[in-house]
């Protein structure tokens, strides 16, 4: 299984930037590799909802499920997902810091079943682009703040 783990220090309160994050119409504008993302049968979003994504990677692009796992709001949002044998969790976690700011840690983990081992290192560098990520959804929140 391959881990990593980013971490940033946005300024903004931890229930703000979680609903920012969590607003699957906000992904595309921070989260390159997703195209579009939203809430199976609409709604809001809690823990086991089901999120439709399309995810790009250079020149394809292939939708996707997604299972919220947790969703407590201002401390932490987990989703996870297999696609072509290779499961992927993505957590963020929220807290709080001085002055009315958040720090935000992104963990992604990846694992590969069956052929989707040989799958496993092209997610991985995929996930290795986490730091530039983090720096898209600061610039975001922080304009609009």
């Amino acid at each position: 299984m391959a881990s990593v783990t980013r971490e940033i220090i946005i300024n903004e309160t931890p229930e703000r930037l979680f609903d920012y994050v969590t607003n699957q119409e906000n992904l595309p504008k921070w989260l390159l590799q997703i195209a579009k993302s939203e809430v199976k049968g609409g709604g809001p979003i809690q823990r086991g909802s089901i999120l439709i994504q399309t995810l790009k990677q250079g020149n394809w692009s292939i939708d996707s499920e997604a299972e919220v796992i947790k969703h407590d709001r201002s401390y932490s949002h987990i989703v996870s997902t297999r696609i072509m044998g290779v499961e992927t969790t993505i957590s963020f976690d929220f807290q709080a810091q001085e002055n009315d700011r958040t720090k935000i840690t992104l963990i992604s983990k990846v694992r590969g079943r069956g052929l989707g081992v040989f799958l496993v290192p092209m997610v991985e560098e995929t996930m290795t682009k986490s730091d530039v990520y983090l720096e898209n959804l600061k610039q975001l929140v922080e304009i609009n703040h």
